[in-house]
């Protein structure tokens, strides 16, 4: 019998809140769909909108629906102390990593600036190393 492998994969689809620019709704832009392996890692850019010196921050969702209000949010990337110069739209460069041991990295910078946000966590679920050997 040939050995048993196990393929670890996204259980729920990972994404970042944003406003659709038509409706002005917020929408759940997805980054790593549900049911990609394991590990993942996707980058996406989009223009962030901000005051001069203030603080811009953005949900990380889980969820499949389009609807960010009809996912759950596991974290926030906040970027702090803008510079003034950015004008009214700037872009922002977001980096997701996923391993497969469960760590959700998310990376945000913002695009010609020394500007960066941060978020580490871990995503409970998987298979447990003792559940493997035992199998």
């Amino acid at each position: 019998m040939p050995p048993l492998r196990i393929a670890s994969v996204s259980t729920h689809s990972l994404g970042i809140e944003g406003t659709d620019q038509d409706t002005g709704k917020r929408i759940n832009k997805v980054l790593i769909p549900k049911g990609t392996p394991l590990p993942a890692s996707a980058t996406c850019e989009f223009m962030g909108k901000s005051r001069a010196g203030q603080v811009m921050a953005f949900n990380v969702l889980e969820g499949e629906h389009a609807q960010a209000s009809q996912c759950v949010t596991i974290g926030r990337v906040i970027l702090k102390d803008l510079p003034a110069d950015l004008g009214d739209q700037w872009p922002v460069e977001v980096k997701y990593e996923y391993s497969a041991a469960g760590r959700l990295t998310v990376d945000a910078r913002v695009r010609y600036t020394d500007r960066q946000g941060h978020l580490e966590t871990v995503r409970p679920g998987g298979v447990s190393q003792a559940h493997v050997a035992r199998w």
